[in-house]
């Protein structure tokens, strides 16, 4: 019989004790208390949501709802909860929620794990899985549950992340506890909370430890700065040192145009080569990442794997060596997380770059700044990415938290939705939103509903359909439903 909160997290652990950070926020859950979590990638922070949870206490509610950006960390995550939830031969019900896997719209579950919008639309009574005039069953299940928001450094600082502490400002002013995690965020984001009436008496901050986790103990990264822009001759000079190497470019178009180059060659000579973007299909990206991590496990395997900002989140793979475009601290930081991410030895080699897209330019003229006069040719642990993280965005992260008239903007938007069913105005104050969804038919005009829902859709940014689908021709579809809930496209 399990007794203690400690015996818990072991017997999800497989007998392994719990890191002090996952029980001195777990304990502080079960307190009835708010938590705020930074610690290290790979430090067990998903475990600290839903441990409370199976342990049952009555100052949690009985409702976990764990909100991320990406569906596919929706699906890692959810399945690595429901693993848990198996360990303790628990019934719980555990479903992922999001666009393109509606397991449960109603967020009826014990354990929902959703994208941030479906939580954010669910709370503001405009679902948008299911017909909004339903929308008060999902909004009394997130009103009233307890929430957790995972890898918040990926949500959009103006949008999504100020969306997110309007929630929370309503979750604490109703004496519920929620959670918040992250590997990268800055100082003043968690001095906000405890300089605020509404949370400061009732949220309790976690740091963890790098010396705690062996593997992260164990682990000894050197960076290396190289002022110039990345080609293929450095990919190949590499593969002649390294046997698990990953490049990280920060557009798409580069990674491929990179993979076309190299790809045949250095399969010729033994590597097996993966490609890995935000174009894929999910069926595809399934495909490769599996590969691709059995290909990393192989121990006698070369593999070169060419990706981009799709790694930062939710890819649990180790490389020997990162080779990466600049980029901002917080996404930096996601990325040197894949090397070495088991401990041991590694390098990461940050090249300059030609354009400052997809990032802003000041930004990254700082983070080269940074770099090149304070890691380069450095060990680079914990300690540093932190320095670095709270050098860059200390500042633009205390200014943007203390944006009352941002946020109050925001949330007239979401009242407006809430009160018309508008769910494009949920959407628009989680993202800035330069996609669309495309899919290809030769008929498209005969198509019925459901043959549209059930077709594969595809999301591209506009910016590139534009230039590639200049003499196409294309049609809009907008999905929705009237006020009988009837489907009408």
């Amino acid at each position: 019989m399990i007794n203690t909160l400690k015996e818990v997290f072991m017997r999800i652990l497989d007998g392994n004790e719990p890191y002090p950070h996952q029980m001195k926020a777990a304990q502080n859950l079960i307190d009835g208390k708010s938590v705020i979590l930074r610690a290290p990638c790979g430090s067990g922070k998903t475990e600290v949501s839903y441990v409370p949870v199976l342990f049952g206490v009555d100052t949690l509610p009985g409702r976990l709802i764990y909100s991320l950006p990406t569906r596919a960390l929706v699906e890692d995550v959810t399945e690595r909860i429901m693993k848990g939830v198996t360990k303790m031969g628990l019934d719980h019900t555990v479903l992922p929620q999001h666009g393109a896997n509606s397991k449960d719209p109603f967020f009826r579950s014990e354990i929902i794990v959703a994208t941030i919008d479906q939580t954010i639309g669910a709370y503001c009574c405009t679902p948008l899985s299911i017909p909004v005039h339903f929308g008060n069953i999902p909004a009394g299940a997130a009103v009233s549950s307890f929430l957790c928001f995972d890898e918040v450094h990926v949500y959009d600082y103006e949008l999504g992340l100020q969306s997110m502490l309007i929630i929370l400002e309503r979750t604490a002013k109703l004496r519920l506890p929620f959670l918040i995690m992250s590997a990268t965020l800055p100082d003043s984001f968690m001095e906000w909370f405890m300089n605020n009436p509404t949370f400061s008496d009732r949220v309790e901050v976690v740091e963890g430890n790098e010396s705690d986790i062996p593997k992260r103990r164990d682990r000894h990264v050197v960076l290396r700065w190289h002022d110039k822009v990345l080609d293929t001759k450095d990919v190949f000079d590499a593969a002649e040192i390294y046997r698990k190497i990953m490049v990280v470019c920060n557009t798409v178009g580069r990674a491929q145009k990179l993979y076309k180059i190299v790809g045949e060659k250095l399969k010729a000579q033994g590597f097996t080569v993966h490609l890995l973007h935000s174009r894929f299909l999910d069926k595809d990206r399934e495909r490769i990442e599996k590969s691709m991590k059995n290909s990393i496990r192989d121990k006698k395997a070369k593999t070169l794997i060419i990706t981009t900002q799709v790694c930062e989140v939710g890819l649990d793979i180790s490389c020997d060596l990162l080779i990466t475009e600049l980029a901002p601290p917080d996404a930096l930081v996601q990325r040197i997380g894949r090397c070495a991410r088991e401990g041991g030895q590694g390098e990461v080699w940050v090249y300059d770059v030609a354009f400052s897209a997809p990032y802003g330019a000041r930004e990254m003229e700082r983070s080269k700044k940074y770099i090149s006069e304070n890691l380069d040719g450095k060990k680079v642990g914990w300690k540093e990415e932190l320095e670095f993280v709270n050098d860059i965005l200390n500042e633009s992260f205390k200014v943007m938290m203390n944006d009352e008239r941002r946020r109050n903007t925001i949330l007239l938007s979401l009242g407006d939705a809430a009160f018309k069913g508008e769910r494009h105005k949920i959407e628009r104050n989680i993202r800035e939103i330069l996609t669309a969804n495309v899919t290809i038919n030769d008929d498209p005009e005969k198509l019925k509903y459901r043959e549209l829902l059930r077709l594969p859709w595809l999301n591209v940014d506009v910016r590139v359909l534009n230039e590639r689908l200049g003499d196409a021709k294309y049609w809009e579809v907008i999905f929705g439903h009237d006020e009988c809930g009837k489907p009408s496209v």
